[in-house]
């Protein structure tokens, strides 16, 4: 696309911005040696924290921890879609079956092909319902746990009772105050358990919370990184070609 837009003149202009060396994902070390991806300045107040989520975090283009509110995004309704997806396709099956349905075909084919088109369409109507409720809850989730141990520039089980309280007070928030109330009990249970077993599972890899979101952005990191990678040698392939079509003579 930018090979037909530029001409093949104007891609090797660009050559020098395109096909930067430098990687912008190495790792940045503090005077200790250790990871700085998801360290806030201290002397900052806590509003200056949260704020700088969302600027462009030491050569990066995201900060770590706006990229992980991201990927819980995705991650979540995936596996709410899947999830509301199979129960929604696994009723229609009953339903059909114990309706008996299969009889009023002229034969078991019409009764296949029309079973698997209720059960594909319950199954995307399931995920189309579960996949942004479960999203909802879990970024609400995140975000909030995020935002206070920004502001408050630690970690701590609290915040993930807090966060997840908010998150069910908020999902809830339609039945009235009632529901809200009930939500929030049931979102701080289950903030509470994420918590606790976020914490052992990391002591037990002897890692801690910075840790942990280091890695997973270096992960993401390297994906963008070979994606990148993958752009540029197809524009430089295109580059090569398009110079060996105009030096090369054509032949009679």
């Amino acid at each position: 696309m930018i090979f037909r837009v530029l001409g093949r003149r104007g891609v090797l202009a660009f050559s020098p911005i395109l096909f930067e060396t430098e990687n912008p994902h190495d790792k940045i070390a503090d005077d200790d040696g250790r990871d700085s991806l998801t360290h806030y300045d201290p002397d900052a107040t806590g509003w200056q924290r949260i704020r700088s989520i969302f600027k462009k975090h030491k050569d990066y283009t995201f900060h770590p921890d706006l990229v992980n509110v991201v990927q819980t995004a995705v991650f979540s309704y995936i596996v709410g879609g899947l999830y509301g997806g199979v129960m929604k396709s696994r009723e229609a099956f009953i339903k059909f079956i114990e309706t008996n349905e299969a009889t009023q075909f002229r034969s078991h084919l019409d009764a296949k092909r029309q079973l698997s088109d209720k059960m594909f369409i319950a199954l995307m109507k399931g995920a189309n319902t579960w996949g942004p409720k479960v999203t909802f809850f879990t970024v609400t989730y995140t975000i909030v746990t995020t935002g206070l141990q920004a502001y408050y520039n630690k970690h701590s089980i609290l915040f993930y009772i807090l966060g997840g309280s908010a998150a069910g007070a908020v999902y809830k928030s339609p039945l009235g105050l009632r529901g809200m109330v009930s939500g929030a009990v049931f979102g701080g249970f289950f903030g509470s358990i994420y918590g606790g077993l976020r914490f052992l599972v990391l002591k037990g890899f002897n890692m801690t919370e910075e840790d942990f979101k280091n890695l997973q952005y270096q992960i993401w990191a390297q994906r963008e990184e070979a994606v990148t990678n993958a752009y540029k040698q197809k524009i430089v392939s295109e580059t090569i070609e398009g110079l060996k079509k105009d030096m090369l003579p054509e032949k009679k």
